[in-house]
């Protein structure tokens, strides 16, 4: 193109190419991707205008009249700019504009189709402008973002100035509002960290211009980047420090920092506004993770937080350089390491040494372990390396599981085994073994000092010949070992019950040895007292008799549970009538836990043993309804919308209140003073019975009617009170009740009456309820299960996996043809915890829906498939539903179905969501039950989207929520919206059952209208044909 003259048009404009243009120009950097119309066509104005060739898309460069000399050159110079264009517009969707004939016909059709000034594209900008926050951003980046937005709201919205010429500053008052609009948004978004300076700039007056305020903020940011980056740059003395990965490997590494690292201490965490991290990385978020606690351990064990100074290993640092020395650390560690080992080996023959390495997530460990002739399986090695207990005698467990993810151990002959099963060990009535791995393979019984520290309270004193096992509580010896050779051992008759000050320290003879055996047995890893005495407590979740029995904090809760039992006159004392047999009764004891793992209070019930019940002898029906997920969500919808109070009651005892029809006996409870001989005849029902929960039901139902409630007709758990303006709504699930409404003063009452009614505790407002987090604010209502989330993973074994972009593997098709697993259960309780995880995680929903078709012959393909929902979970586990403070409560609907994506039946699967205004209130994907024919499958989904509407409509009108209709329903299939809006009848719809053709009259009836799906729509449920 260089040689060509240039000709200009008749406007004056270079028609012809420049030195330097050619076709294959890329004129922007950023493309066009259909949603940044405004930003996209403003820089390539620019980069056009720059060129002399804005002209060929404004029309003021028109083509010129067949015959014309400088015609040729206007085409060559068109198709130019016309491939500029092209060359700036995103892979997805530039196919669309190849047969535009000009560059102003191209810009023409690409104005019209993303260039129109709407309304959601006016909201759109407006919500990211309210909703930007600074975060992990740097203020410049920050700023950048913001005042694109500006940018772009001003040229789609400008403000109307005055043109008439007046003087009476009225346009310039509205530049300074827009100007204090936008200081105040800037300065909302700022990170915490920042307060100071902002409450600088906000008590200026006049407030500065928003570029003025950014300049301040940036000051500030930069004088902290100084002061967080200055270094000594004189010779200086490396620290090395310890640092012990997930992998359970030890090294040295040098305490600088390396170029073109990230310096962490700069970052800001989004989530906690913590700096040091980034959200990504956030430990309240994700959970801790092992590797961190090994990691906090081992620093603890150097009492100068992690770092050694060590004289013969320090290295000197000169301008960033690291002296290679300090890499060769960790190997001159290891090798020192087996040459002691086989020191000691070459030593004793008689009693060969084996180091056992204990592989995986969850094993890190060296122990040392004698002969295995001499061993005794009564006796435990105790190790200060090893991280999980471990035991070869299946006869030893009091009870066993199978692990989901089995863990690899490599034996100290250097074999390798798996365990694929963990139980719990009584050693003594004091002393319970939790998570022990069975090792058939491994004949020796080793017990980890660390875990026994972290679950059992309790703490080892380790002496020259003996080792003493504590209590922290109570400061009472359980068990005091002794040394054979160079290992500690506890037997069953260690274990003794004596109070600490009757064996303490200075009564057991102590000697102190240099020997190269007590130097590396220290070098091995034992806690010192300093470590010991800040071991936290763990408690456990499920606690069993004996575990309960003689703590004072079980007492006294039986004895409250005892006595409001005799208070509610829950039995009658009778002598068991002939005939008649007496069921019998057991404690239950529960540790409630609060949202942050924390424990909110001790909790023991009685239940009777109803499993013993025979239906027509001691009950005859024991149905008892519950409330929909659905309800729960469009009740907190609807509540939110309306900005009314939502409070939390707990009915105590609830069971205990409905009163028996039938007979029945119970034998008097373990606990109470109750006479020999007597039985209890029960007058109220009783949790473990049958008909408990039916009789509960009818019980508070006609005490609700009584109040002047009415129950919906559609939700047998959803009561109403309608009084004047004003509104009651109460949802039961079981014992769990939900208030809300309008008056807060009405709310009180009902709790008032049900307190004298049935005794409930007031939890006030709402904020867990049935495992989900409410998180109440100025916005809306923010739903989640992100503590039930994080025991997904700690019941999986996955708290420190690494997370996945995708609920299911990409092109997955699971069928029954797999590998059965050897115990179904961890599967099935996995995927019972995720299908109840998906009342507010739509995102998993068709990953749930496939894997609960094989709970009753699970494969190993399908626990893989699990196991990678979870890791995917892991990405965000605190993803939930967000109900808005304002709503419009119009219903929208979305369907969708594939075509025979079941391999083993070739049935459809039928998906579908729908919206009430901008809350996500229900969604399925559900399996047909009939295999359909091409686009039948969709007409069959619309079908079972109308029922779910139809009943979501009545609900909101028990509500005295009326939504507009026609209700949109948007569908991806043509010929089935045909089928709806004409009777036809052919050969893909004769075999349709009547009940799919009550779209067509819901249609008539104007009560749904179903549409194509929109071009540049996503929803937050994956439907199946897109699965």
């Amino acid at each position: 193109m260089a040689g060509v003259q240039a000709a200009s048009s008749g406007s004056g404009i270079d028609i012809a190419p420049r030195t330097g243009e050619h076709s294959g120009m890329i004129m922007i950097s950023t493309p066009l991707n259909g949603n940044n119309w405004l930003s996209w066509s403003r820089s390539e104005r620019i980069a056009l205008e720059g060129r002399d060739k804005l002209g060929f898309i404004d029309g003021t460069c028109s083509r010129p009249v067949d015959g014309y000399v400088d015609l040729k050159q206007w085409k060559i110079t068109n198709s130019m700019v016309r491939t500029w264009i092209l060359n700036t517009i995103s892979k997805d969707i530039v196919n669309a504009y190849l047969y535009s004939p000009s560059a102003r016909a191209l810009w023409l059709e690409l104005e019209m189709r993303y260039g129109e000034c709407d309304g959601p594209l006016l909201y759109r900008i407006q919500r990211e402008i309210g909703s930007m926050t600074q975060g992990n951003l740097s203020v410049t980046t920050y700023y950048t973002n913001m005042k694109q937005l500006w940018d772009e709201l001003i040229s789609l919205k400008p403000p109307r100035l005055c043109t008439c010429g007046c003087t009476c500053g009225s346009n310039q008052a509205k530049i300074e509002e827009i100007e204090a609009s936008q200081l105040i948004q800037f300065l909302t978004g700022l990170n915490e960290s920042y307060d100071n300076i902002r409450n600088q700039i906000l008590v200026l007056d006049p407030l500065p211009h928003v570029n003025k305020a950014f300049s301040m903020v940036l000051r500030v940011e930069r004088q902290r980047q100084v002061n967080m980056g200055s270094v000594d740059t004189g010779d200086t003395s490396a620290l090395l420090g310890r640092k012990s990965d997930y992998r359970g490997a030890t090294g040295y590494k040098p305490n600088i920092k390396i170029k073109g690292q990230i310096d962490k201490w700069n970052l800001i965490c989004e989530h906690c506004n913590k700096s040091g991290h980034g959200k990504n990385t956030c430990f309240k978020l994700y959970g801790v993770p092992d590797w961190y606690k090994e990691l906090s351990d081992q620093k603890r064990r150097t009492g100068n937080g992690g770092r050694a100074y060590a004289t013969s290993e320090m290295t000197s640092v000169r301008g960033g350089s690291v002296d290679t020395s300090v890499i060769n650390t960790r190997g001159n560690l290891v090798t020192e390491l087996m040459e002691a080992l086989k020191m000691i080996q070459a030593k004793t023959p008689q009693d060969p040494v084996h180091v056992h390495f204990a592989q995986g997530d969850e094993m890190a460990g060296i122990s040392l372990n004698t002969n295995r002739d001499t061993s005794n399986l009564g006796t435990w090695i105790v190790d200060t390396g090893a991280t999980n207990h471990m035991c070869g005698d299946i006869v030893a467990f009091h009870s066993l599981n199978t692990l989901i993810t089995p863990i690899t151990i490599t034996l100290p002959d250097n074999s390798v085994t798996q365990a694929t099963q963990s139980g719990t060990i009584h050693l003594s009535v004091s002393l319970v073994l939790k998570n022990v791995l069975l090792v058939p393979s491994f004949k020796f019984n080793l017990l980890s000092v660390s875990q026994l520290c972290r679950f059992n309270s309790v703490c080892f004193l380790f002496l020259t010949s003996k080792c003493i096992l504590q209590d922290l509580k109570t400061k009472h010896v359980l068990a005091i070992g002794k040394q054979v050779g160079r290992l500690y051992y506890l037997d069953r008759n260690s274990f003794v019950s004596i109070p600490i000050s009757h064996c303490n320290a200075s009564h057991i003879a102590c000697s102190s040895s240099s020997s190269m055996y007590t130097l590396w047995h220290q070098r091995l890893g034992h806690p010192n007292l300093s470590v010991l005495s800040h071991i936290s407590v763990l408690q456990l979740n499920d606690i069993n008799k004996d575990t309960a029995k003689g703590k004072v904090e079980w007492e006294n809760t039986v004895a409250e549970e005892l006595n409001a039992l005799e208070q509610n006159h829950t039995w009658d004392l009778v002598d068991l009538p002939n005939g008649q047999r007496a069921i019998g009764c057991k404690w239950v004891f529960k540790v409630k836990l609060k949202p942050d793992g924390s424990v909110d209070r001790y909790k023991a019930r009685l239940v009777a043993k109803g499993y013993n019940q025979v239906e027509g002898v001691d009950y005859i029906d024991c149905f008892s309804p519950v409330a929909k997920a659905v309800t729960v969500r469009t009740l907190l919808t609807v509540a939110s919308g309306f900005a009314w109070p939502i409070h939390q009651i707990d009915i105590n005892n609830a069971f205990l209140h409905g009163f028996l029809d039938e007979d029945i006996y119970m034998l008097p409870p373990e606990g109470s003073s109750i006479p020999a001989g007597k039985v209890c005849k029960l007058r109220r029902s009783l949790y473990g019975l049958k008909q408990a929960s039916r009789q509960w039901n009818q019980e508070l139902t006609s005490k609700l009617l009584g109040y002047g409630f009415i129950q919906s007709p559609h939700e047998h758990c959803l009561f109403i009170k309608h009084f004047a303006s004003n509104i009651l709504v109460l949802l039961v699930y079981v014992d769990d009740v939900l208030v809300t409404g309008t008056s807060e003063s009405q709310i009180i009452d009902i709790k008032h009456f049900l307190d004298k009614e049935v005794t409930i505790k007031v939890m006030g407002c709402a904020k867990y309820f049935l495992g989900l987090e409410l998180q109440h604010s100025d916005t809306g209502l923010a739903v989640s299960q992100y503590k039930y989330t994080r025991d997904i993973f700690s019941d999986a074994g996955l708290s420190s996996c690494k997370p996945t972009n995708t609920p299911l593997p990409l092109g997955i098709k699971l069928s029954t043809q797999s590998t059965p697993l050897p115990d179904t259960a961890p599967y099935r309780r996995l995927v019972g915890r995720l299908l109840y995880l998906s009342l507010t995680r739509p995102d998993i929903a068709f990953g749930a829906q496939q894997l609960s078709q094989f709970v009753h012959r699970p494969g190993q393909d399908h626990m893989d498939a699990a196991l990678h929902l979870v890791k995917y979970l892991k990405g965000n586990p605190q993803q939930g539903l967000f109900f808005p403070r304002s709503n419009s409560f119009h219903l929208t609907a979305f369907c969708d179905a594939d075509w025979a994506g079941c391999v083993d039946t070739r049935r459809s699967l039928t998906g579908y969501c729908i919206f009430l205004g901008d809350a996500l209130i229900s969604w399925k994907c559900k399996k047909q039950t009939t295999v359909a024919r091409s686009t039948a499958e969709e007409y069959r989904s619309l079908g079972t989207i109308v029922c779910e509407l139809k009943w979501i409509t009545f609900l909101l009108r028990d509500l005295h929520i009326s939504p507009p209709t026609p209700i949109p329903v948007y569908c991806d299939n043509q010929a089935a919206i045909h089928i709806v809006a004409n009777p036809v009848f052919h050969e893909r719809t004769k075999h349709i059952e009547i009940d799919c053709h009550l779209v067509r009259d819901h249609y008539k009836s104007g009560f749904v209208y179903p549409l194509t799906f929109p071009a540049s729509f996503s929803l937050p449920i994956s439907l199946p044909s897109n699965c």
